[in-house]
């Protein structure tokens, strides 16, 4: 909160951070006009970019893209036979074990709506879900004139990418 009222940027590492804070944070105001509370993990930092080139109330649909995980194929009675062992394969993705546990069940998912609801001050019937079993469309921002605007990349490194170069395009970080 102090980096906020400071006028300082503010990355978030998860999306949990928003969801179990993001009320307070987006109220508080900055001490400077530039100064956000940024996520620098992929679908919502991959919004920002698709949302940099319309007004807030020209915002129809913020899409978030899923991959299914390994139970993307499943009927919902025959997901609750698995075993934690199945979930932990990811077709897509390297990750963590909770991570991947909530990638699976989609619980993950859940948490990014929220997350973008309270980043981009949209409703939840604003946030749409969908899975995208290549992984390479992150995110969609579709306008209220009907066009869409995605942000497509085959690596998961580009949001911390760019969050470090806010509000301009870099390459990769380099720390």
């Amino acid at each position: 909160m102090q980096a906020i009222l400071a006028g300082k940027p503010l990355g978030l590492a998860n999306k949990e951070c928003m969801v179990a804070a993001g009320e307070i944070l987006t109220k508080l105001p900055p001490a400077s006009a530039t100064c956000r509370s940024c996520p620098s993990t992929a679908n919502t930092t991959r919004c920002i970019q698709c949302l940099r080139v319309g007004a807030h109330d020209e915002v129809k649909f913020i899409w978030l893209t899923a991959s299914g995980g390994p139970f993307r194929q499943l009927p919902l009675e025959a997901i609750r036979r698995h075993h934690p062992e199945q979930a932990l394969k990811h077709p897509t993705w390297t990750m963590g074990r909770r991570i991947t546990i909530d990638s699976a069940s989609m619980l993950n998912k859940g948490l990014e709506v929220i997350e973008a609801c309270r980043l981009f001050d949209v409703t939840p019937a604003q946030v749409r879900v969908t899975v995208h079993p290549q992984s390479t469309v992150h995110s969609l921002v579709e306008y209220v004139d009907g066009s869409i605007l995605a942000q497509i990349s085959v690596t998961r490194h580009a949001p911390a990418d760019s969050f470090y170069a806010l509000p301009t395009r870099s390459g990769p970080a380099r720390l």
